[in-house]
């Protein structure tokens, strides 16, 4: 009999559990040895780094220091040679971080006080000298007044800070320290300071980025980009809002050095690039820079966008360069390299940091004691900079940065920097202290204007009428031909009423204020104050540079029925402060719409930044005014810093004129005050014992082409024009004081307590139309 056994069943069936080998304790398991830090970092920028000494480099250093001088010497057409300053921040970008990486790699860390040590004795000896020296020819070439703004000058060198002192001032870096008013000697200072505070900032953060070794290139990257897209489009902004911080201010600068930092991050990368095309590439860059150069002027919006252009090309320039043993480019023989290695640019680059500190005060030491400087003049001044420049590297700059002593440890070099900033220090507070008063030492009694009978003022004939607004509305006086040019000028009707006699009485304050007297102790504003602005400048509501559009600010009494609208420029708000009192005692609020370096006539302004910002700021501020239906509208433009030729200005005005009157029935406009030809308060801390030296004729300070044309305007459109010419001057002159009072604080603004003192006029002036509201 078969028997069949049945299959177990698979459902009870268990497998045999794992049992892992068991290890053998006398066998031990090697790990792989952890790999350090410094190691990691070194394997992230192996390969990467770009090393030696670039000749290429020191010629593009020559080429920046030559476009700067003559730039500032006014030569060969170079009206962009500032942009050398932006290849200097381009190259010093990559140098530094080229220099703070390759001890990353070797080390693995980065030693602070060895670099700041390093930085010390190559900037602040020859850097201390300059100021030095300066101080010492500025207090026998500039005046009193000079030299109390150079002592601060002087401190912001000292504490680099140099940037935030200029940046501080009224208007930019052209319209302000290069135009008109007589410039620092230490104005250069302000890239120095720039280039420290990145100093100070940089390399810590490098430091910081070790954390991560095995990402460091790569983060170090990243942070480059993403600190220098902020940068620039913090410029950008700056460039329209805030024209000074973004010419001076590290944020807005950082971006530029951060373009050299990128190209020392990316390092011998760019060797992937064939040499031909990457010597093509640098001459694209010179020619950049050779464009920028002679294209721009001060005029343009900087740094805005245009920056990129000297940025990039810098960056093609020394990417141009590179190789992947870190040697510049030698291999096609018509690269830029082999130019830019040439003898001479050699020896400009290695003197290029004394040529930048030692031209710039000897053109201003020098103009400020002879006034403008021929073209001969110039050029022995460049020849005595670089004198100076030799002089320098030789005797301050080599021997304290090549000294062994100061070198081994680096507690000296920034014990030597430290020394070197304090005694710049104290040579600035010494140097106000040792000014001496900015006065005559005798005090004068503060002007008075009186309601008087215009009969008892010799010399001045004003008719007494009825001031009511048929008075100063009705045409104007006949026009009479004058042979100069094709323009028929006009003269404005003699004031009536409380305004004449209110003349005459101002008449008889200039009358007593033009004889010989010393500036008063009681001068009010005193010449150490005499750049006070007014107040919308404090509060923001003054439109400065690219920026087109509104910022109207309101004042005077806070949700009134009435209005006065004050547009113009800054001619026109020298007037806020009379103005607001006003405003605040009738009962009427007050908006101010302002932009600087815009007149309301409509007349072309001939920079590349306010010709295409001024139309639509007009536009715009027409518009506001149709639609917020002002009760009084106020205007005023300056008559002498636009070039416009009388035809042209006529047109202008009357065109403004009439489309303001389409949208407003109820307008003054105001004449602009004479203008001097000097800087008022420079004129009188040179003349103390005699204020008088510094009044100007009649002849001189007014201009009679501008005022007929607003007369014709005003004439042809029943609008109120109001002459202030007999405000400020006599029939012969026109005094810098009356009384305590200092008339302007420049050559062509008014004061505020000037304006102050005049606040009866302007309203007697203003009577009619602020009644008719």
């Amino acid at each position: 009999m078969n028997i069949r056994r049945a299959p177990p069943s698979r459902a009870f069936v268990t497998p045999e559990p794992h049992q892992p080998p068991r290890r053998d304790p006398s066998v031990r398991r090697e790990r792989p040895a952890p790999v350090s830090p410094p190691a990691l970092i070194r394997r992230s920028l192996q390969g990467h780094l770009d090393r030696g000494f670039r000749p290429d480099i020191e010629g593009l250093r020559a080429v920046a220091v030559v476009a700067v001088i003559l730039y500032h010497a006014k030569f060969l057409g170079v009206s962009g040679g500032f942009v050398g300053v932006d290849v200097f921040f381009v190259v010093s970008g990559f140098l530094i971080t080229r220099l703070v990486l390759g001890e990353v790699a070797s080390t693995g860390t980065i030693s602070l006080l060895n670099f700041w040590g390093r930085r010390a004795r190559r900037l602040l000896p020859a850097a201390a000298v300059t100021v030095i020296v300066t101080v010492l020819f500025a207090r026998q070439m500039l005046s009193p007044l000079g030299l109390r703004s150079l002592a601060s000058d002087t401190v912001g060198a000292g504490t680099f800070s140099a940037n935030f002192v200029f940046a501080h001032r009224l208007g930019d870096y052209f319209g302000n320290q290069l135009g008109t008013s007589s410039p620092s000697p230490l104005l250069h200072f302000w890239s120095l300071a720039v280039e420290e505070q990145f100093y100070f900032c940089w390399p810590p953060l490098l430091l910081l980025l070790t954390r991560r070794p095995a990402q460091y290139r790569r983060l170090l990257l990243a942070t480059i980009g993403i600190l220098a897209t902020l940068s620039f489009l913090a410029g950008l902004w700056m460039t329209s809002n805030k024209p000074a911080w973004a010419f001076y201010l590290l944020p807005s600068r950082m971006g530029e050095l951060l373009a050299g930092a990128a190209l020392a991050a990316a390092g011998t990368a760019v060797a992937s690039v064939p040499v031909t095309w990457r010597a093509a590439l640098g001459w694209a860059g010179l020619l950049g820079i050779a464009v920028a150069c002679v294209w721009f002027d001060e005029s343009i919006p900087w740094p805005g966008s245009a920056v990129l252009l000297p940025v990039v090309a810098t960056m093609a320039v020394i990417a141009a360069g590179m190789s992947a043993t870190g040697a510049a480019v030698t291999a096609v023989t018509w690269a830029p390299s082999s130019v830019l290695a040439a003898r001479p640019l050699q020896w400009i680059g290695r003197h290029s940091y004394a040529l930048y500190l030692w031209h710039w005060p000897a053109f201003v030491l020098a103009e400020a004691r002879y006034g403008p400087l021929s073209w001969p003049q110039r050029v022995v001044l460049i020849w005595i900079a670089v004198a100076l420049s030799a002089l320098s590297v030789q005797v301050v700059e080599d021997p304290v940065r090549h000294s062994r002593y100061l070198s081994a440890i680096s507690v000296r070099s920034l014990a030597l920097g430290a020394v070197m900033c304090i005694v710049v220090i104290s040579v600035g507070w010494s140097l106000r202290s040792s000014g001496g008063e900015l006065d005559g030492g005798v005090e004068a009694a503060a002007p008075q204007l009186d309601l008087i009978n215009t009969a008892s003022v010799p010399g001045v004939s004003i008719v007494i009428g009825p001031t009511t607004p048929s008075a100063l509305t009705t045409p104007l006086a006949a026009s009479v031909p004058v042979t100069a040019t094709e323009t028929t000028l006009a003269s404005p009707d003699p004031p009536s009423g409380s305004l004449a006699q209110l003349v005459a009485s101002t008449q008889r304050a200039l009358t007593n204020a033009t004889g010989a007297a010393p500036v008063p102790s009681n001068l009010n504003p005193s010449l150490a104050t005499a750049r006070n602005r007014s107040q919308p400048y404090d509060d923001g509501c003054v439109n400065i540079g690219a920026n087109s559009k509104l910022q109207p600010c309101e004042y005077g009494v806070a949700g009134a029925d009435r209005t006065i609208l004050l547009y113009g420029d800054s001619h026109a708000v020298q007037w806020f402060e009379p103005l607001q009192q006003i405003a605040l005692e009738r009962g009427f609020r007050l908006v101010v719409l302002i932009k600087l370096g815009c007149p309301v006539a409509e007349v072309d302004v001939p920079t590349p930044v306010l010709h295409y910002t001024c139309p639509p700021y007009r536009d715009a501020a027409l518009a506001w005014i149709e639609r917020n239906e002002p009760d009084v509208v106020v205007v005023g433009n300056s008559y002498t810093q636009y070039p416009a030729e009388a035809e042209e200005w006529a047109e202008g005005t009357a065109t403004s004129v009439e489309r303001i009157v389409d949208i407003s029935s109820n307008v003054v406009l105001i004449g602009d005050n004479p203008a001097w030809v000097v800087d008022v308060p420079e004129c009188l801390s040179a003349n103390l014992d005699d204020a008088s030296e510094c009044a100007i004729s009649r002849a001189d300070a007014v201009r009679p082409d501008r005022i007929s044309a607003e007369v014709v305007a005003a004439r042809d459109n029943d609008v109120t024009f109001v002459d202030t010419t007999d405000w400020f001057c006599t029939d012969d002159s026109c005094p810098p004081i009356v009384g305590n009072v200092l008339v302007m604080r420049d050559e062509t603004h008014v004061t505020v307590p000037m304006a102050e003192f005049l606040k009866p006029v302007l309203e007697a002036a203003l009577d009619p139309a602020l009644d008719a509201a």
